[in-house]
């Protein structure tokens, strides 16, 4: 198994059976939008999707070309560009590496995909940091290297359609939510220690500034009181 290298990579982009479709122009490596780096492909946010209450409950449904996700919502994309494999090839999408991982942004449902495989990638995209972030439509958060089998893949799977998410997904936002919400109260707490802050008035104020849900007066008390 091999990786494909930027020189195959622009060769198969501008052949006639490109693995990842773009906006079918052809690649040229002085392009400033030219999506192709070392060894992998940059793919860029399509349609953005969340969680709505709707009449009949909660369903999925696509959102406007930009939207804010607050500490611990979750939005769902498709990527713009549609990825084509043959039998002799697979495909490892992963987070770009720098500009969202120190925001507290969780990219999640990314990984391999198999031989044959013929359509858009989707995966979701989870707000764990402290501030809001907005997602947009061209926005660059994964990437996808192209690996070259030894033998070809048998049998040639593929998968054309979007299959539905679990019910397990429904409550992914709420769980979301409370780890980042718990987060915030360990950090606060950690601060209150390390300041030695015993005063609950303080401890009323960080909260109010901080933006924290919860009451910090038992977090102050007790994380005074821990070695």
């Amino acid at each position: 198994m091999s990786v494909l290298s930027n020189v195959e990579l622009e060769a198969n982009l501008n052949s006639s059976s490109p693995f990842v479709t773009t906006n079918g122009s052809k690649v040229s490596r002085t392009d400033i939008q030219n999506p192709i780096e070392a060894a992998s492909i940059r793919l860029s946010v399509g349609k953005i999707f969340q969680f709505r209450k709707m009449t009949g409950g909660v369903d999925l449904v696509e959102t406007r070309d930009q939207v804010i996700l607050h500490q611990g919502e979750v939005a769902f994309v498709l990527t713009n560009e549609t990825v084509v494999l043959d039998n002799l090839h697979v495909g490892l999408v992963t987070p770009k590496s720098g500009g969202v991982a120190e925001k507290g942004i969780l990219i999640t449902n990314t990984g391999h995909v198999d031989p044959g495989y013929s359509g858009n990638l989707r995966y979701a995209v989870i707000n764990m940091g402290q501030e809001d972030f907005c997602l947009r439509r061209g926005d660059v958060l994964v990437k996808i290297m192209i690996l070259r089998l030894g033998t070809k893949a048998d049998p040639d799977w593929s998968a054309n359609s979007i299959r539905p998410l679990g019910h397990d997904f429904l409550n992914l936002e709420a769980r979301a939510k409370q780890i980042a919400e718990a987060a915030s109260r360990d950090m606060v707490a950690k601060i209150l220690r390390e300041w030695g802050i015993p005063t609950l008035a303080m401890s009323l104020l960080l909260s109010a500034a901080l933006g924290v849900g919860a009451s910090l007066a038992t977090i102050a008390a007790s994380a005074i009181g821990t070695p």
